[in-house]
């Protein structure tokens, strides 16, 4: 699942990968508390299936508890149970049946390229790798997890973040 995500105040992409095989649509309201309220997002999207169903939100914000870090928070329905790799891609694009950056392959989602931070570290140390999500037998999931590996400004970048 990629997860675009769009600062109104920035027009930058960001997104959030969660690899479920689901993509968002813009939300540009900036600055929108988040359910605990302990957060202010810079960016949000309301996430959407491959068939186009809503199945969510996703927010990125700066964690009011700790000034070094990013929070980010995703709220699911609809899922099928079971654990989920959460990545941040380098790439803020969210393509079914795109190509890779490189040119060198074509998939679903393959334009948001890899992981963050992924040139220059291995598994797990990447900026971009985030802990599993569990979605529950009821199909429903949520996470909020803060991180000092990325930044605004690294997720805000020219071409966004997936």
């Amino acid at each position: 699942m990629r997860l675009p995500i769009r600062s109104s105040a920035t027009a930058a992409a960001v997104a959030t990968v969660l690899v479920l095989g689901a993509c968002s649509s813009d939300d540009d309201d900036n600055d929108n508390t988040t359910d605990d309220a302990s957060t202010t997002a810079y960016a949000t999207a309301d996430v959407t299936n491959a068939d186009g169903d809503d199945i969510g939100t996703a927010s990125v914000g700066e964690d009011s508890f700790a000034s070094d870090a990013t929070e980010l928070t995703v709220s699911f329905t609809g899922l099928e149970p079971g654990m989920y790799g959460m990545h941040i891609h380098t790439v803020g694009q969210c393509e079914t049946d795109s190509e890779s950056p490189d040119g060198s392959d074509t998939g679903d989602y393959l334009s948001s390229g890899g992981h963050m931070d992924g040139d220059d570290h291995d598994h797990p140390s990447h900026g971009g790798d985030l802990p599993a999500l569990l979605v529950k037998e009821d199909g429903t999931a949520s996470l909020t997890v803060s991180t000092d590996r990325v930044t605004k400004e690294n997720l805000l970048d020219d071409d966004g973040s997936a």
